[in-house]
């Protein structure tokens, strides 16, 4: 009898030490990924559908087996918000990677992870950030070369002049660089402002009095928006070059007329399995951006696999990342010297849609 407590009695401690095991190593092998994305303001639609694409990151991650919690701040497309939370994410949640979106973000964070062991992956245009450090990676478009590219196509239809509304960001000067690459020094006409502005009717009086063939606002979407609609309120019948990116559902009623005739280059189509799998997942919810859901899907599990591979080894985890395969459901083509690279699309809004022309 005493033989048999005491085989019961070791039993019960080997489990509870296996329990104890179990759950050291689970809690040890927890990869925390913080991401900063606005979900108030202007853009909240790229951030809502931002976290969807997280959504859907985090149930395939689970269904792999990978242990892992995403932490979401609201970056705001504040600087000082951005910055905040990426030290938040960092000295108070213990992330060992960071996802942020939109230029004020990717230079405030990665300015500040710059002496850190995380990896942070920037969806934004700026390509400074990159000189903070070797565990920084950007995607999104290359803002010379895709500007450079629907500069040429607008120069094919026979325009010789154009005017750049600018706005005071990186992402604004690299436009720049690759319209004048085109069009020249003396054929372009350029106006700034700050983020935020929203009545461009000096700057447009500028532009229309130079004869201007087209009008370049490659932007936000509160901006791009008030400037469009000044320019037709003005009688400036210009072709208006944007961003695709910047058409949310909820604004095509409002601003499909508008919209006519504008010429939009942005991120490949997400592929149509991609776009069934995000229809099954979310039934009956406004989907404010694909791309968005398939960048944050993607480069998520991209990041949270290299740091599951790696044990969060950072040389190994960059070492991984930079041989991150093709992608077909958002056209990723793969990562050179950290900077992911996608065929640029750009479509004309007609008949209240866009439609490929390159």
């Amino acid at each position: 009898m005493s033989y048999l407590k005491s085989l019961v009695v070791l039993v019960i401690i080997v489990l509870i030490l296996i329990f104890a095991f179990n759950n050291f190593k689970s809690d040890d092998s927890l990869i925390k990924v913080g991401v900063i994305t606005p979900l108030t303001g202007g853009v909240a639609y790229w951030g809502e559908s931002t976290k969807m694409g997280i959504e859907l990151a985090q149930k395939d991650l689970a269904e792999e087996g990978i242990n892992v919690e995403f932490v979401i701040e609201d970056g705001q497309l504040d600087p000082k918000v951005a910055l905040s939370s990426a030290q938040k994410l960092v000295n108070i949640n213990g992330v060992n990677a960071i996802y942020s979106e939109f230029n004020p973000a990717a230079i405030a964070v990665s300015s500040f992870l710059k002496d850190k062991n995380v990896l942070h992956l920037y969806n934004a245009a700026p390509v400074s950030p990159l000189q903070e450090g070797q565990n920084i990676y950007k995607t999104y478009l290359d803002y010379e070369k895709s500007c450079g590219e629907t500069a040429s196509l607008i120069k094919n239809r026979g325009i010789s002049k154009v005017g750049v509304l600018k706005m005071n960001l990186e992402f604004g000067d690299l436009c720049l660089s690759g319209i004048k690459n085109v069009f020249g020094e003396n054929n372009v006409l350029v106006e700034e402002y700050n983020a935020g502005e929203t009545d461009f009717k000096t700057h447009l009086l500028k532009i229309k009095s130079d004869d201007i063939g087209a009008v370049f606002n490659i932007s936000f979407q509160p901006e791009t928006l008030a400037s469009l609609k000044n320019m037709r309120e003005m009688g400036i019948d210009s072709t208006f070059v944007g961003l695709s990116e910047i058409i949310s559902p909820d604004i095509i009623e409002d601003y499909s007329e508008l919209l006519e005739n504008s010429v939009m280059f942005g991120l490949p189509t997400v592929s149509a399995e991609f776009v069934e799998k995000i229809n099954a997942e979310f039934p009956g919810k406004t989907v404010g951006s694909y791309q968005a859901i398939a960048q944050a899907y993607f480069h998520t599990k991209q990041m949270v696999n290299a740091l599951d591979d790696c044990e969060n080894d950072m040389s190994c985890v960059v070492k991984k990342m930079d041989k991150t395969k093709a992608e077909s459901l958002i056209g990723f083509v793969g990562f050179n010297n950290h900077i992911a690279e996608f065929e640029t699309l750009i479509q004309e809004w007609k008949g209240g849609k866009l439609v490929d022309i390159k």
